[in-house]
């Protein structure tokens, strides 16, 4: 098969042997695909090894640090994610038109929100929605709501692609701050709009998008970077 060829499923497929397929695309190795899944290692190699059996093809090249896609596996694997989507479409749907409001809901928020806005306000969630379990993963990054790593991601970076509804939901004050030795020695005053002879605190490269680093990219790009910080 040529890379780039078409891949059609012809055959009976199961949807839980694409589903390990994907983790372990993802993931690299049985171990990590089967954390993800919360299942075994050995549940996850079975699964791969009937979709291979299934197709009569070898979908990855085993080795010592993990597993990578064969060419087979990269023609099927955006068919894969097709199926994936259509049938996580479904699901939300089914689910955003259950007027029988219970379950468990996952939320994904960093740990300032979680702390300070979801906590305070967590009574009153329960006394309007006393059959919800609201489980709460706090994270630096988006989830990814398609494949299900939540159902509510409330962050504060604005998702850039997923077919996802956006909606704010309040805002959060931000501003800059120095010491007071360091406001006089450099004669800071309100309103200063010149930062590139000041010293500033960033986030790492990675973290650049989280609160704040957006700002300082578009208005103090000058500025000289004293002291990078990583989230979490």
């Amino acid at each position: 098969m040529n890379e780039g060829q078409s891949f059609k499923f012809e055959l009976p497929m199961e949807w839980d042997d694409l589903k390990h397929f994907l983790a372990v695309a993802r993931a690299g190795t049985l171990a990590d695909a089967a954390r993800e899944l919360k299942t075994s290692p050995e549940t996850v190699g079975r699964r791969v090894a009937a979709l291979e059996a299934r197709l009569g093809a070898r979908l990855f090249d085993r080795k010592q640090t993990g597993y990578t896609l064969t060419e087979t596996g990269v023609a099927i694997l955006s068919n894969a994610e097709e199926v994936e989507e259509a049938i996580l479409s479904v699901e939300r749907e089914a689910l955003g038109r259950d007027l029988n409001v219970s379950g468990r809901v996952r939320l994904a928020t960093s740990d300032e929100l979680a702390a300070n806005v979801i906590t305070p306000h967590f009574s009153e969630f329960r006394r309007c929605y006393p059959r919800i379990v609201l489980e709460v993963v706090a994270r630096h990054d988006l989830a990814n709501l398609s494949r299900r790593e939540a159902d509510i991601d409330c962050g504060t970076a604005r998702p850039e692609q997923g077919n996802l509804l956006v909606r704010r939901a309040g805002w959060w004050r931000c501003a800059l701050y120095a010491a007071k030795s360091y406001a006089a020695a450099h004669d800071l005053k309100p309103g200063i709009r010149d930062f590139s002879n000041l010293d500033i605190i960033a986030w790492t490269e990675e973290f650049a998008h989280l609160r704040g680093g957006p700002w300082f990219a578009e208005n103090a790009p000058d500025a000289i970077v004293a002291l990078q910080v990583r989230h979490g």
